[in-house]
């Protein structure tokens, strides 16, 4: 028989082995934190950026997130390393610093702060297919303007904790002001113009939103993806503003322009009547 005194001893020594679930959690939370850079590091996947509602709140290594900063979020690299996010689609890339954890979609690779998606042009798709590569480390994050240098046979050296952009980006077409300000009635469709455009079938909503103001932005980055044929939509029950590309008379030729779409880079592309 074995004794009381000796069943005790084994149960305190079998607990003593355990190490409590969240010391776990902890240390392969912190390992990134303390992991060496991995100057090797490249890779392909989608980027997301965070929404406005996050500025101001803590990041995982104990910062404030700010919507005008080069930052970013990734699961794995350590916290400070600097890498070149490269939107894959148009050419454009920016130089972030990871002092966030996530995303934690499954498809998505890196969560990049809103200044970096304006940089990278994906703004009005939401996603993008990017490439990232180490470049670096940092305490202290890029500064959020870009510089444009013209390209000689010599190398540029750029300055330290500055975004050296050298591909050319010409600004896009600011569109025409009305000589008045139109009134948007719930339930119709406005050109660009703020006149009451004449449409019917499907077309393509690529945003909504609660200010006409994000809405006619939203325009001038389609005119600059040389998206054409663009009217405002508002909503008779949100009484938000939808910017709705194309008009078609059946839906199946609007879907096939949603996949049309996608090839510029608008990847969240829905079909929407204009009489809903």
């Amino acid at each position: 028989m074995v004794s009381t005194t000796f069943r005790r001893k084994a149960v305190a020594y079998r607990r003593a082995l355990r190490i409590p679930a969240f010391l776990v959690l902890f240390l392969w939370f912190c390992a990134g934190a303390i992991a060496q850079t991995e100057p090797g590091y490249r890779k392909t996947g989608r980027a997301s950026f965070y929404a406005k509602k996050f500025h101001g709140r803590r990041t995982t290594n104990g910062e404030r997130y700010h919507n005008e900063k080069l930052t970013a979020a990734h699961r794995t690299l350590p916290f400070g390393t600097l890498v070149r996010v490269t939107n894959v689609r148009n050419g454009r890339s920016v130089v972030v610093r990871v002092n966030d954890r996530g995303p934690f979609v499954k498809d998505r690779l890196i969560d990049v702060s809103q200044a970096a998606a304006h940089e990278l042009g994906m703004v009005a798709a939401g996603t993008a297919p990017v490439k990232v590569e180490v470049v670096g480390s940092s305490s202290v994050s890029p500064e959020p303007e870009t510089e444009t240098v013209a390209q000689t046979s010599a190398p540029i050296e750029p300055r330290p904790m500055r975004v050296i952009n050298t591909a050319y980006h010409p600004a896009p077409k600011a569109l025409p002001e009305p000589a008045i300000k139109p009134h948007y009635e719930p339930g119709r469709v406005y050109t660009t113009k703020g006149t009451v455009a004449q449409v019917s079938g499907y077309g393509v909503q690529l945003g909504a939103f609660q200010q006409i103001e994000n809405a006619l932005s939203l325009c001038r980055q389609l005119a600059e993806k040389q998206v054409h044929k663009v009217f405002i939509r508002v909503d008779k029950r949100t009484k938000t503003f939808g910017v709705v590309a194309g008009s078609f008379n059946r839906r199946k030729d609007a879907e096939a322009y949603v996949a049309s779409l996608k090839d510029q880079g608008l990847e969240e592309g829905m079909v929407r009547k204009f009489e809903d």
